[in-house]
């Protein structure tokens, strides 16, 4: 599981690699992508995230694309 924390506004997002392949993919996700919500931070306003996916799955903090 990988554990992130995000503050307000703050994204994740999941994406598929391209060089995966769509039959293993897609037996992979029918075991679906768990997230769950950590803990919660209110004095720094934050939330830690956990979330597990199939190996083919990136997940990536949305600020790492700008």
């Amino acid at each position: 599981m990988l554990k992130l924390t995000r503050r307000l506004n703050e994204s994740i997002l999941l994406t598929i690699d391209d060089d995966a392949d769509p039959e293993q993919l897609a037996a992979a996700l029918r075991e679906g992508i768990s997230i769950t919500l950590c803990d919660i931070a209110a004095n720094r306003k934050s939330a830690g995230i956990g979330i597990q996916a199939p190996g083919q799955v990136r997940i990536l903090r949305a600020e790492l694309l700008q």
